[in-house]
């Protein structure tokens, strides 16, 4: 395939030769080594949300900060009770590997 024609934009889109040949035809590779990974980019997103100003928190924003420190409080206890740093890293992946399920 070469191409598809997106309705949202209203136009065809070109693929380029990496989608064409390395990541549309091998997508079912490629999901779960980039899902152990992009969990961190939603801690990233959920940081720089909690950091900006009047960004549509409301009157929410000392619970969002509490429940994203009682998160990431209780996630860091969890890890550390694994005996060895080895099975911290591969739980730490593993987990988020398969959160999307």
């Amino acid at each position: 395939f070469g191409s598809l024609f997106n309705k949202y934009h209203g136009r065809v889109m070109e693929f380029d030769w990496a989608a064409r040949n390395i990541f549309v035809p091998y997508q079912h590779l490629w999901y779960y080594p980039i899902m152990c990974v992009a969990r961190f980019n939603l801690y990233i997103q959920s940081v720089l949300f909690l950091v900006k100003t009047n960004d549509g928190h409301g009157k929410r924003e000392k619970l969002n900060m509490a429940a994203f420190v009682g998160y990431f409080g209780w996630f860091i206890l969890l890890v550390f009770s694994i005996p060895t740093w080895f099975e911290r890293v591969a739980f730490v992946l593993l987990s988020h590997a398969v959160a999307g399920l």
